[in-house]
């Protein structure tokens, strides 16, 4: 008798724009100027998704490649990884410095009478 996951219309995997997780690295290097957050939505949305599959209906064609959600990073895309930058000027980090300096001599300052 089959199971209640497997009498179930198969769960929709929403496409990604780069076609497949394998190529998501060429990708992002295609929209430098694209902000990261935006550029993961979709590989976010097809995570959700791909874990319903997994939890649910373990038997789905999506999940037969066991690598369905890896992301090669060393398979000729080693050249396309770029660090991006948060903050685009220089004071916006200065401050965040400053106040985790500032942070952590609060903290000593308050360990120091504590102990």
């Amino acid at each position: 008798m089959p199971t209640l996951a497997e009498l179930k219309d198969p769960i929709e995997i929403p496409e990604l724009p780069s076609g497949s997780v394998k190529d998501f690295i060429p990708y992002i290097s295609k929209h430098p100027d694209t902000p990261i957050a935006e550029l993961l939505e979709p590989y976010k949305a097809f995570e959700g998704e791909l874990r319903k599959v997994y939890a649910q209906q373990p038997g789905h064609e999506i999940v037969r490649d066991g690598a369905v959600n890896l992301v090669p990073i060393f398979d000729g895309h080693e050249q396309d990884v770029k660090i991006r930058v948060r903050a685009t000027s220089p004071s916006a980090f200065l401050v965040s410095l400053r106040n985790l300096i500032l942070g952590c001599l609060e903290t000593l300052v308050i360990f120091e009478f504590v102990v």
